[in-house]
This record gives C-alpha cells, sequence and structure tokens, in this order.
C-alpha cells in the first residue's frame, strides 16, 4: 500500500502515514485499492497479486 500511494505522491516519511492519508488524501487511498482490484481481475486470479508480490 504505501508503494502504490508513494507513486501518487502521498508522503509516507513518518509513523502515522496511513492516518495522515485517510484524513488528508483518501481518495488517494480509494484509488489504490482500486488499481489492486482491477489488477487482480485482469490478472484472472484472486491470489494473483499475492504471486505477484512474491516475484518482487
Amino acid at each position: 500500500m504505501s508503494y502504490e500511494l508513494e507513486k501518487q505522491g502521498v508522503d509516507t516519511n513518518n509513523k502515522l502515514w496511513t492516518a495522515t492519508a485517510l484524513t488528508d488524501q483518501l481518495s488517494k487511498v480509494y484509488q489504490a485499492h482500486w488499481d489492486w482490484l482491477i489488477f487482480i481481475k485482469m490478472a484472472g486470479s484472486p491470489t494473483a497479486g499475492v504471486e505477484y508480490l512474491q516475484q518482487c
């Protein structure tokens, strides 16, 4: 999640980055989740995300 939000310009360089993102940039949090769901759907497998992360 942090990687995807960093790509969108969210500052994750603090201990409360998740709370900050949820309160200040909620639309980017929604977008990161949406992008992940689309990725899984396009991959055709509910475990595609896990398999992808294991390759990284």
